[in-house]
């Protein structure tokens, strides 16, 4: 098949460009042409230059323009089906389609869809089921509203575009419960657990014996979070943390890889601890495994509903010990400790204290982890699933 990919963002920005490259990969390595839409590149595949969002901020006329050059290279490809990837890309990829009479996939990883900030964790950190405009009222930051109201109007204007699509993925329960509450029949959607090629993740500790020297933190235990600083990774919990774990442990390091909204937050306890934090700006996903290499333990705070990340999935392969909240698809997985309160900071610093305490305990917790991720979360069967969803859809338009 020729299958075009619609994802605005570029290899390097985050978890699902990389999840998008890994299906691609396989799918390319079973004989099919894949073309990629976007900003950047990804890599070995053909890709067209889509417009800047950032130059058609107003989003009706981006969709317009963006749909006419989607049009485009679905003739000149002569493009069996459409797989689109993110909110920014998915209304004119679905219109593109349906003009062009090819049929189309959509691959829903948060609820970009229910959402205008794709998370439905409200700053008082309720859960929300679906937006609203007077919800939006009392959601968004007064700076943010304008450009909320405009993408919540997007949004909406999905959801009868979404009944035209052949197949709906989806990440996890959450999820299809969101759908149903939009009107998509259960038969649109097919729930697919994230992956990763955790194969390539299982030796990371044996093949980078000195990543700990690498980073300054040769003999120490090493804690370590990767995402992005928002309120939503309980990025607030872990700065509360940090310091109270470094001051009852100097024997005791911290990574932080990311970047966000908090970042500025990070920066008093980098200048108390200097020998014992280091921050790492988002790493691309070679690079990464240095990281995960050093970590004995990896905190994922997280408090909105997320799906399974790719952050966890990967570490677990590695074989670090996890301590996770209890929301969205984390909860589902068993990759370590699960905290009942998220945002009980004593609960979490109890735990970590039990996990610091107990060194055969974390190689259990571990050991653990790492067969769940690498006997349920590997690539193969998860393309085996959308290839053979794709395929079906040539039956369709």
């Amino acid at each position: 098949m020729n299958i075009l990919i619609t994802i605005y963002y570029p290899l390097g920005y985050g978890g699902a460009e990389v999840s998008t490259q890994l299906i691609c990969e396989e799918l390319k390595r079973r004989g099919h042409n894949i073309i990629f839409a976007s900003r950047g590149k990804f890599k070995d595949f053909k890709c067209y230059e889509i417009p800047s969002f950032k130059k058609n901020p107003i989003y009706s006329f981006y969709v317009r323009k963006l749909t006419k050059l989607l049009r485009e290279i679905i003739r000149k490809e002569n493009i069996d089906v459409v797989y689109a990837q993110d909110f920014n890309t998915t209304k004119a990829a679905m219109i593109s389609a349906k003009i062009e009479h090819v049929p189309i996939s959509v691959h829903l990883r948060d609820y970009w869809f229910a959402c205008p900030k794709s998370s439905c964790l409200k700053p008082n950190f309720e859960i929300c089921e679906l937006c609203s405009y007077s919800r939006l009222f009392f959601c968004s930051k007064l700076w943010r509203f304008p450009w909320d109201i405009q993408r919540l109007y997007a949004i909406k204007s999905c959801w009868k575009l979404f009944k035209d699509a052949a197949i709906l993925f989806t990440g996890d329960s959450s999820t299809n419960r969101r759908l149903e509450k939009i009107g998509i029949p259960y038969s649109k959607y097919l729930s697919l657990n994230n992956f990763r090629d955790t194969k390539r993740f299982e030796k990371i500790k044996k093949t980078n014996k000195n990543a700990k020297k690498i980073f300054g933190f040769e003999g120490k235990t090493v804690l370590a979070f990767v995402g992005n600083f928002a309120y939503t990774k309980g990025f607030y919990t872990l700065i509360t943390i940090i310091p109270q774990i470094l001051v009852q442990h100097k024997d005791v390091a911290f990574l932080v890889v990311g970047k966000g909204e908090g970042q500025h937050y990070l920066l008093p306890l980098l200048k108390r601890f200097p020998n014992r934090l280091k921050h790492l700006w988002e790493m691309n996903y070679q690079s990464i495994e240095q990281v995960y290499a050093a970590t004995d333990i990896l905190l994922l705070p997280t408090l909105w509903e997320e799906p399974y990340g790719g952050v966890q999935i990967e570490a677990a392969a590695a074989g670090i010990s996890i301590i996770a909240g209890n929301v969205g698809g984390i909860r589902n997985g068993k990759f370590g400790v699960h905290i009942s309160d998220d945002l009980d900071t004593t609960a979490w610093i109890r735990e970590i204290n039990r996990l610091l305490s107990n060194k055969r305990l974390r190689k259990q917790i571990a050991l653990k982890g790492k067969t769940f991720a690498t006997t349920n979360l590997d690539i193969i069967p998860y393309v085996d699933k959308i290839e053979k969803s794709l395929l079906a859809t040539q039956s369709f338009s």
